[in-house]
């Protein structure tokens, strides 16, 4: 390159130049090589600059780019009949739709049928990540905890990454029968006090919202017990337990001397759109006491998940939809809300979750068992950035994947 001369021999009209390239191994866009006639330095001038008097030719780069490299991690930790969730991410984003190659095994004995061995993930052009669902079945057999894996294998148009594998640990839920403990000798019964203890709850009602934490509810007893009683109550109301509260026990023990005593209660955050909820708790007569007439107490639960609602598009003496199906969001792009359509053409357990282009899950919109029907969420983003989004829709047997634009 730079300065360079020809000669053009005496009676002839034209000379070559030539300009060599080097071929090397860097990707890169196709250039040109530019030669220009400068004016001549000689005097007299020994000729003069014609037109054209520049031309080029094209130098087209023959590198193909690198191929994507895939990694895979694992999702938290499930209990035997749940779904075990992996996100592949690959590097960089392929350019068309890549399927990858992965081999689910497992430690334990907990794949549902058809859901190990060979497995396959689908990358859409321009999108780094896309999921991978594991199924698991929830049997009666107790056994050790284990894990599902899921290994990135060989494959057309990308290469395994670093971390081509991960694991997600699947916890046994069934608990081994044993022949119970002698039931121990029978006390004779304490002598009855000359006053028996009264028992009512300090409120009729109270509130919590989720996300607020532990809440108790008081117990009132007059007089003070002079030793140890065991206060028993029902549990009633719309709230689920394990679901909206932790499981309560039923009973709770009031010390000797005490005039009041606590039923903790531990509310459960969710992420799922719901109206709220009631906990009523029904005071028992028991050993040692006595109920006072006042009646049960009913601890409303708030539900703080305002972002989406979810409603069935099927109504009476409509049909059930043909084929599982997600559709694409509308308006979109959107600001900043959307509206997300989707058919079941079974009854079966479903989650609807959205992910940032980083394979982040940032919002549950759907989680649970759902029946037939075709559905319409309604998706509020007020809380996040502009930018792309995937919404993911996961079934027992099958998942689809969309993409999505929030621009503020």
């Amino acid at each position: 390159g730079g300065s360079r001369t020809v000669t053009i021999s005496s009676g002839t009209s034209s000379a070559t130049l030539s300009v060599g390239t080097n071929d090397d191994s860097t990707d890169e866009p196709n250039g040109s090589v530019t030669a220009t006639v400068l004016s001549s330095t000689a005097i007299p001038a020994a000729y003069t600059v014609g037109s054209p008097g520049s031309a080029s030719v094209t130098v087209s780069d023959n590198d193909d780019p690198p191929l994507p490299a895939i990694t895979v991690t694992g999702g938290s930790a499930i209990t035997e009949g749940a779904t075990a969730n992996f996100t592949l991410f690959a590097s960089p984003a392929p350019s068309s739709n890549l399927t990858v190659d992965l081999n689910v095994t497992q430690s334990g004995s907990f794949i549902s049928s058809g859901q190990g061995g060979s497995r396959t993930a689908t990358f859409l052009s321009g999108v780094s990540s896309a999921p991978l669902t594991v199924g698991t079945d929830d049997d009666s057999t107790d056994e050790p905890d284990g894990s599902v894996t899921a290994t990135v294998t060989s494959g057309q148009g990308y290469t395994a990454g670093s971390t081509s594998s991960a694991s997600v640990t699947v916890n046994d839920n069934d608990l081994q029968l044993s022949t119970p403990p002698p039931s121990p000798p029978v006390a004779p019964p304490p002598s009855p006090p000359a006053v028996r203890p009264a028992a009512s709850f300090a409120l009729s009602t109270s509130s919590v919202a989720e996300g607020e934490g532990p809440v108790n509810v008081t117990i009132q007893i007059s007089p003070a017990p002079p030793s140890e009683i065991m206060l028993a109550y029902d549990v009633g109301g719309t709230a689920t337990a394990n679901a909206d509260y932790a499981e309560l026990s039923g009973t709770v023990e009031a010390a000797s001397g005490k005039t009041s005593v606590a039923i903790p209660v531990d509310i459960i955050d969710d992420r799922a759109a719901e109206d709220d909820e009631t906990l009523v708790l029904t005071l028992k007569e028991g050993s040692g006491y006595a109920v006072r007439g006042a009646g049960p107490h009913t601890l409303t639960i708030q539900d703080d998940d305002d972002f989406i609602t979810i409603t069935s598009a099927e109504g009476a003496g409509e049909e059930i939809p043909e084929a599982f199906a997600l559709e694409q969001n509308y308006p979109n792009p959107f600001n900043p809300s959307t509206t997300i359509e989707f058919s079941l053409d079974k009854a079966q357990r479903v989650s609807l979750a959205v992910y940032d282009m980083l394979g982040h899950e940032v919002r549950t919109l759907m989680e649970g068992v759902q029946p037939a029907a075709n559905y319409r969420v309604s998706f509020d983003a007020s809380d996040l950035p502009s930018g792309a989004y995937l919404y993911v829709l996961r079934a027992e047997e099958e998942t689809a994947v969309k993409k999505m634009s929030l621009l503020k």
